[in-house]
């Protein structure tokens, strides 16, 4: 039951104060002012399979006014057990095409730019200074573009919140959004993660991720597919929860919401050679420079020992002052 006892007058045209019928619920909900910024806004969702379609509709469905959407696949019979463009009657088309048609049929006046294109890292910076999103919903499951497309966002100061792997996982409670410097359990994560720090740039990164182990015997090998080295086991919900997810990291953001998930984001930066850091853990202070020409070391403060730091943060309680 949607029934709401605080009220707000709705006006003939279906809206709180205006607007067309169908976004008359959002608009009650969020109110006019931030139901406007939903619908001047501008999201470029990269990858629209099993993740990324979810997040394209649940933005197109709260009313954002432009969408760019990038995918060069083509529905599969192998997608249809979880992804929102696959069915059998569109197995072989393109799968931003089909979303096309479905989002013009959900909101006629939304603003689609539809392109059938791999992403690589040499056409990445055309792209993004083409269409100049206000927001970038990434939902690449192959590591250079996606490093690439968060390093063009990050240098044009472009928002950007990113879908990590949700596949040969089936718990859905441990599904998180999170800085990606902290997530764990995740190969594609930890895969992202360092294809950043070889980039040389390690900053603050909304994802959504499992807690979940993957399972091993859901995960095979392939060698005939682009960019692809192996395959997942996949269920219906864990991709569409994911995508609902990122939706709702959007829809906050253009609201003006997420204070609270910022406030928990780390900043990080680093450095081309090298950067200096403070961490207080257990009351003790420790100062650590990194290198990027060295083997780097921090001093535990459990000990004297020096530890190697191969994945450049400190423990996990480590508070960080860049």
């Amino acid at each position: 039951m949607d029934s709401n006892n605080n009220l707000r007058e709705s006006s003939p045209s279906g809206g709180v104060s205006g607007g067309s019928d169908w976004q008359q619920r959002t608009a009650q909900l969020f109110g006019d002012e931030e139901h406007k910024r939903l619908c001047s806004a501008h999201v470029l969702v990269v990858g629209v399979g099993g993740v990324g379609a979810y997040a394209a509709e649940m933005l197109c469905r709260a009313g954002i006014g432009r969408l760019t959407l990038v995918d060069a696949d083509t529905v599969q019979p192998s997608n249809i057990n979880r992804q929102l463009p696959a069915l059998h009657s569109t197995v072989g088309r393109a799968k931003a095409e089909v979303l096309g048609e479905r989002f013009r049929d959900i909101n006629p006046d939304v603003l689609l730019d539809i392109r059938v294109q791999y992403l690589e890292p040499d056409n990445i910076p055309a792209l993004l200074d083409e269409v100049q999103p206000d927001f970038i919903v990434d939902a690449i499951d192959t590591i250079q573009p996606k490093c690439h497309l968060i390093c063009e966002a990050w240098r044009r100061r472009i928002r950007i919140v990113s879908s990590m792997g949700a596949g040969a996982k089936s718990d859905i409670t441990q599904i998180r959004l999170i800085d990606l410097w902290d997530t764990y359990h995740c190969g594609l994560a930890k895969a992202v993660r360092n294809g950043l720090k070889r980039m040389g740039m390690k900053r603050s990164l909304p994802v959504v991720f499992s807690a979940e182990q993957a399972r091993p015997e859901a995960i095979i090998r392939v060698e005939d597919e682009r960019n692809k080295k192996s395959t997942t086991g996949t269920v219906s919900y864990m991709p569409a929860t994911f995508g609902c997810y990122l939706a709702a990291y959007v829809i906050k953001e253009i609201k003006g919401g997420n204070s609270e998930i910022k406030a928990k984001c780390k900043s990080y930066e680093l450095s081309a050679t090298s950067y200096k850091c403070l961490a207080v853990q257990n009351s003790l202070l420790v100062a650590c420079s990194l290198s990027l020409e060295k083997q780097s070391a921090f001093i535990s403060p459990k000990s004297d020992a020096i530890s190697p730091l191969n994945s450049f943060y400190l423990p996990q309680k480590a508070k960080y002052i860049l």
